[in-house]
């Protein structure tokens, strides 16, 4: 069990720690992270094992350093696949190519009148922090799910299979 919890600030790429107790855990609330913490923007992204604390300045600047990296990438990907929806990023994904959100068919609806809405599979990384926010304004209008298109994935026993035809 981790006996150090490291949080980010969602907007702010701010960085701290927290020294678990016995019964602290990194999934529940506790004395060193809180509802209120979680209400203020901070998240616990990692739990380690530290048995030297001279190690933890690097650590912490290792959390902040990989979730800067991530934001970077996404941006940096094809804008065609990117779908940003109320400040929440996705990836749009050919049907039978991968199956985020258990395989289930979407329709993307432009911002753009001009761009057709599109038909796929989506993976959603989550909300846009605010310091990478001006990079990936929205460009969606609406994502709607499409149950009334067969998905390559119903006749999967397991997401684990390929589907027919790949």
């Amino acid at each position: 069990m981790p006996n150090v919890q490291f949080l980010l600030h969602d907007d702010t790429l701010a960085t701290r720690h927290v020294l678990l107790g016995p019964n602290d855990d990194i999934v529940h609330f506790h004395p060193g992270y809180t509802r209120e913490d979680w209400e203020a923007g901070w998240r616990s992204v990692k739990g380690e094992w530290v048995d030297d604390e001279a190690t933890l300045p690097q650590m912490v600047a290792e959390v902040a350093a990989s979730s800067r990296q991530y934001w970077e990438d996404l941006v940096q990907r094809d804008p065609q696949t990117r779908i940003v929806l109320d400040g929440c990023h996705h990836t749009l994904h050919e049907l039978g190519t991968t199956a985020g959100y258990g395989g289930k068919v979407f329709e993307v609806r432009w911002l753009d009148p001009s761009r057709a809405p599109a038909i796929g599979h989506i993976w959603q990384q989550g909300r846009i922090p605010a310091w990478v926010r001006p990079q990936l304004p929205d460009n969606a209008a609406e994502l709607a799910e499409r149950p009334d298109i067969p998905s390559p994935f119903d006749t999967l026993e397991s997401l684990d299979e390929e589907p027919a035809g790949r």
